[in-house]
């Protein structure tokens, strides 16, 4: 499946497949955690609000870019979300 921006109607990922096997899970600091080309769907485990939500490898998303307001982009290891959804579709910037 592709994920599509439900206002824009923009593609906001390649073709990604549910991962089934979570074994294929990588918690290993500096590594992907889920592998190129797949996707899973958030247990609600780390953070309640975030039950159900379509996880996807970054490498996977296209047509964003990072969110122009320079407070969300922050962590040591790459930009890690902590304030604040960090990617914005680029229709935003047109």
């Amino acid at each position: 499946m592709k994920l599509i921006c439900q206002t824009c109607k923009l593609d906001i990922s390649k073709q990604v497949t549910e991962l089934k096997n979570l074994n294929f899970l990588n918690e290993n600091e500096g590594l992907d955690y889920i592998p190129e080309g797949f996707f899973i769907v958030d247990d609600g485990k780390a953070d309640i609000k975030l039950k159900g939500s379509i996880i996807i490898n970054i490498k996977d998303l296209t047509n964003s870019n990072y969110h122009p307001d320079d407070s969300r982009l922050n962590g040591c290891c790459g930009y890690d979300g902590l304030d604040g959804m960090n990617r914005v579709w680029l229709y935003l910037f047109k």
